[in-house]
């Protein structure tokens, strides 16, 4: 699926990813440094620019290229596996160009819970870490998920909407944004 508009915070933003931004993501996924923790894929850019347009109107699965406000390309994300039924998502294939600014991995994962929980109204992420990827473990475990159970290879956490508004106060330095008002 994607997004009409791009969501932008206070110095990035996220965009539905396109066919064009095939070269930029797969460049990332082939660098050794940062591919560690994510699944293979093909080394061609028509396979990546494929797979971009098969997911662009997939239902429950969005894909992002994070930019800067300059329009510069900083790295990737995704939201999938929503159950709309149960308000639940998972995210991740997150990947950020190594000269990225320090605050593009906070204001990502601020703007991906804000795409959740306030424009598609989920409730509750239920996501997955590889268990070596120990730097991502801790960022999450920093803003307040809980780890529900491991497995021989990674470890499942849960982060509510509810707790969104303590994430955002704690972390106010890296984003810009406001929450509406309940109903």
């Amino acid at each position: 699926m994607h997004l009409k508009e791009p969501v932008t915070g206070k110095r990035i933003q996220l965009c539905s990813s396109v066919a064009e931004d095939a070269a930029f993501i797969l460049g990332l996924r082939m660098d050794p440094a940062l591919n560690k923790h994510l699944n293979p894929t093909s080394p061609k850019v028509e396979d990546q620019e494929n797979w971009i347009r098969m997911v662009y109107d997939k239902p429950g699965d969005y894909n992002f290229t994070i930019k800067d406000l300059a329009g510069n390309r900083l790295g990737a994300v995704a939201i999938y596996q929503i159950d709309e039924q149960a308000g639940t998502f998972n995210w991740g294939r997150w990947i950020i160009h190594p000269d990225a600014p320090m605050y593009t991995a906070m204001e990502s994962a601020m703007l991906v819970y804000y795409i959740a929980f306030h424009i598609l109204g989920l409730k509750k992420t239920l996501s997955d870490v590889r268990i070596e990827n120990r730097n991502v473990v801790k960022f999450h475990l920093s803003y307040g998920a809980h780890i529900y159970r491991e497995s021989d290879l990674d470890i499942f956490y849960e982060f509510y909407k509810e707790q969104f508004p303590a994430m955002l106060q704690k972390f106010k330095g890296f984003h810009n944004l406001s929450l509406p008002a309940e109903a």
